[in-house]
C-alpha cells in the first residue's frame, strides 16, 4: 500500500486519507478518545517514515493529506461491552 501510494505521488496526485481510530467501550471517555488519537498517530507514523521518509515532502507539501477521526467509544461495537464485560 505505501509502495502504490508514493507511485501516486510521484505521478502528481494529490491523496487525501481518513483515518479512524476506534477503542473499546472499556475505560474513560478521555482514556479513549486519547487511545484512538494515539493509534491514528501509529498508521501516520508509518506511512511517514516509509522507505526512510519518501512520503514525508509530500506531506510537507499537502499533496498527502490525513484526516484524522478520533471515535473514543463513541463508534464501537455494541457487542464489545457484552464480550468484555461492564469493568
Amino acid at each position: 500500500l505505501s509502495a502504490d501510494l508514493l507511485d501516486m505521488l510521484k505521478k502528481g496526485s494529490t491523496v487525501e486519507i481518513t483515518i479512524e481510530g476506534f477503542c473499546s467501550p472499556l475505560g474513560s471517555i478521555e482514556y479513549n478518545l486519547s487511545l484512538s488519537k494515539r493509534r491514528i498517530d501509529c498508521i501516520v507514523n508509518h506511512f511517514l517514515r516509509y522507505d526512510g521518509g519518501k512520503l514525508m515532502p509530500y506531506y510537507r507539501n499537502k499533496k498527502l493529506i490525513f484526516n484524522r477521526v478520533s471515535n473514543g467509544e463513541g463508534k464501537a461495537n455494541p457487542r464489545a461491552r457484552e464480550v468484555l464485560g461492564s469493568d
